[in-house]
């Protein structure tokens, strides 16, 4: 298992800080809980259920297919997705896909791309890309995962948190085995770790810069893994009452 690493940053993690485990038993009830609290510390299930439009800009290099900032607009309720960035040529592409279809149209410079090999090799590399950037920036999709258990709990510095192992499947990479450091308090995920097949870590992000996006929700907009200098930011995230349909018809 593996992601295309990226751009090297430093940054002062809590992974600085002393990390004691406290081992004891997790019922049910202590599962369902933790999972409560998640609801709690992204604003609350209905306010998930409820945002059918997102909006949100993404800068990493966890997949090198886009250079620099690239945006989408998605209806997540039928899949529809506008997608804008430039390529490696620096011309502008637009890219109008719907993410359950795997299907679209591809605008380069805001003209048609009509050739089929060149649209279909467009459409899978945006999709590519979008699956990594809702990866990280939407884990409630993870919330109620069937492989979710509480492990341990954990303090860092002077805060508790209950450490969770979930295993989300990416569509384009497969499953991964994930620890998340939840704070006993607000619900607010502070670590998200990614193992490796032999349990070693693979990436160990501190998230940050938590925001009102809008409808209710509150999300993480900054990872930062300090060890291995990788970083991605959220620069742009709302959730939006209406968007036109022309959004995701016409370049």
């Amino acid at each position: 298992m593996s992601i295309q690493h990226i751009i090297k940053q430093g940054y002062l993690s809590i992974l600085m800080l002393p990390c004691f485990f406290v081992n004891q038993p997790v019922s049910a009830q202590n599962k369902q809980e933790v999972q409560q609290l998640l609801w709690q510390g992204i604003g609350g299930q209905d306010a998930w259920e409820e945002a059918q439009f997102l909006m949100f800009s993404c800068t990493s290099n966890l997949t090198d297919i886009f250079p620099g900032q690239h945006a989408y607009i998605w209806d997540r309720f039928n899949g529809n997705c506008r997608f804008e960035g430039v390529n490696g040529n620096a011309q502008k592409l637009i890219v109008l896909f719907n993410t359950q279809k795997k299907t679209g149209k591809v605008f380069l410079n805001n003209k048609l791309v009509s050739n089929a090999d060149s649209s279909r090799k467009w459409v899978q590399q945006t999709l590519n890309a979008f699956y990594s950037d809702v990866f990280w920036l939407f884990p409630p999709n993870f919330f109620n995962a069937t492989g979710f258990h509480i492990k341990d709990e954990a303090l860092i510095g002077t805060n508790k948190y209950y450490v969770a192992e979930i295993k989300p499947i990416h569509p384009e990479y497969g499953e991964y085995v994930s620890e998340w450091y939840i704070d006993r308090n607000t619900g607010r995920i502070a670590r998200w770790k990614v193992l490796n097949l032999d349990s070693t870590t693979a990436y160990n992000f501190t998230l940050s810069n938590f925001k009102d996006v809008g409808a209710g929700l509150l999300l993480a907009t900054s990872f930062r893994d300090a060890e291995k200098g990788i970083s991605i930011n959220y620069s742009i995230v709302s959730a939006l009452i209406n968007v036109e349909t022309d959004k995701f018809n016409k370049p």
